[in-house]
């Protein structure tokens, strides 16, 4: 099911980045290769599958910037959660519509919106999930205000961004690319993912494409997006990956809050994770943030 509504995308940075996204709707779906959800969680990583095994069978989860819905999809294999997926680009939607229908699912819905408008009234929701969408726009905080917004009090939201640092290298990457009008692969063998030999044509080309032809990327440090995060009253408790991890290896959990400890020492292990991903980055420079949604003040 998908519904449009009226979008637009009235500052110059969205409309370009909208633009971009209905030439190329990301992720790619290879259509004739996802027919059902097994061919579906073969191509979802582990942070997709450790969602899917956190949270309730029950939930209602927004999948904001959904791209073309796999997420959205692989969520859906469990017929109790109610899941929506939004995006502004319509190519996009339509993608992940032909995805929900080939798999079978009733239960995801997409509709077209704009990330700082969602047509949804306050507490709408159990978990606010909001990947590689923050840092394509001019106003992160207020992205995170309305993520904040639709969220239940006591639920999660995760928080995927390009970090500052992590995206050094790449950022020189993309200006050789400039200097060279496209010519030099810039791409080390490295930084695509690790299925990419068995990936399809149209897959690789939309995902380097996003990576070095995007028309807006502003990465932020660990320690902005969590003093942006706690504004929007979504309290951080903790980044995948740490300093020196892979990702969530050795049964590490997603959404039990811990005890982040004090601020020092967590502007420490921010300043060793970063430092780490500047001098050998991973999944693009990419890192995630968990936030529980905390009381209003």
């Amino acid at each position: 099911m998908a519904a449009e509504i009226p979008c637009p995308t009235s500052d110059k940075i969205g409309a370009r980045v909208r633009r971009f996204y209905e030439e190329v709707p990301f992720p790619d779906v290879p259509l004739k290769r996802l027919s059902s959800l097994d061919e579906l969680e073969t191509r979802c990583g582990v942070y997709a599958k450790a969602l899917n095994r956190e949270i309730p069978d029950s939930a209602r989860i927004i999948d904001v910037g959904c791209g073309t819905g796999q997420l959205a999809c692989f969520l859906g294999q469990r017929p109790g959660r109610l899941i929506v997926g939004v995006d502004f680009s319509l190519a996009s939607l339509e993608q992940g519509i032909q995805l929900a229908s080939s798999i079978g699912l009733d239960n995801v819905h997409f509709i077209q919106a704009d990330l700082f408008n969602l047509p949804f009234r306050g507490a709408a929701f159990d978990y606010a999930l909001c990947h590689g969408v923050l840092h394509h726009t001019d106003d992160a905080p207020g992205g995170l205000a309305e993520l904040g917004r639709v969220l239940e009090i006591g639920g999660f939201a995760s928080i995927g961004l390009y970090n500052s640092w992590g995206r050094l290298q790449h950022r020189m990457r993309r200006a050789i690319r400039r200097m060279t009008h496209g010519k030099k692969d810039v791409a080390p063998k490295e930084f695509y993912r690790k299925d990419a030999a068995s990936a399809e044509s149209g897959t690789l080309a939309s995902w380097f494409r996003d990576q070095f032809e995007h028309p807006h990327e502003a990465p932020l440090s660990i320690g902005r997006a969590e003093i942006w995060s706690a504004w929007a009253g979504l309290h951080p408790f903790r980044v995948l990956p740490g300093p020196f991890s892979r990702g969530l290896g050795n049964g590490a959990r997603l959404f039990p809050p811990g005890n982040s400890g004090p601020q020092f020492g967590r502007s420490i292990r921010n300043l060793v994770s970063q430092s780490v991903w500047a001098i050998k980055p991973r999944e693009s420079g990419y890192f995630i943030l968990i936030c529980k949604k905390g009381q209003p003040r």
